[in-house]
């Protein structure tokens, strides 16, 4: 190799390796996410490594937290609430997808192992400081392993949401519309 091929492959390694650092520190300590609900058997995600977060120095948590900004609590946010479904039931994997309208008043939760993994979304809505479960959602048609709920979106009101069902129709998917009653727009059919 020529020493300028050499001079430049060490700059590239120097200015990847605190990213790297970072990702790899970062990888230990989030918890395991997959790509799809159906890249593994059972859909049940690994706890994250907990144990791997303590392994981290503080002093290089707090490092990394300096290079990706000011943490949460220094940057004003706070926990509000914990939102959990009504039924509470486990393996639902309630959480898998989440949205919230942009007043920030209405929410929805997928939970796409519900009902043997048919899947379902709650709806929870923010009045007087406090957020309650408004509604769960279903596919008309739902069938065990379609995975409703495993993608989510709120319309900007909350009044229109999208629920992706990735396992739908053997696999083929499908994405269901839902108008809350009362909202402009098109009517519901009849």
């Amino acid at each position: 190799m020529g020493r300028w091929v050499r001079s430049s492959l060490a700059k590239c390694l120097a200015e990847l390796a605190t990213p790297l650092l970072v990702l790899g520190v970062m990888a230990g300590m989030a918890p395991v996410s997959e790509a799809s609900p159906l890249s593994q058997g059972s859909g049940v995600r690994p706890p994250a490594d907990a144990a791997g977060l303590a392994a981290v120095p503080a002093s290089l948590r707090a490092a990394i937290g300096r290079s990706l900004g000011a943490s949460a609590s220094a940057a004003g946010y706070f926990q509000q609430a914990e939102l959990t479904a009504s039924d509470r039931a486990a393996g639902n994997q309630f959480g898998e997808s989440v949205a919230v309208s942009a007043a920030g008043t209405t929410a929805l939760v997928g939970a796409n192992q519900r009902h043997s993994g048919a899947g379902a979304v709650y709806v929870f809505t923010l009045r007087r400081g406090t957020w309650s479960q408004t509604a769960e959602l279903t596919a008309s048609h739902g069938a065990p392993n379609d995975g409703f709920g495993w993608a989510v979106a709120l319309s900007t009101r909350g009044s229109t949401a999208l629920v992706g069902a990735t396992g739908h129709n053997t696999l083929t998917g499908a994405a269901y519309v839902f108008r809350l009653r009362g909202a402009p727009g098109p009517r519901p059919p009849s």
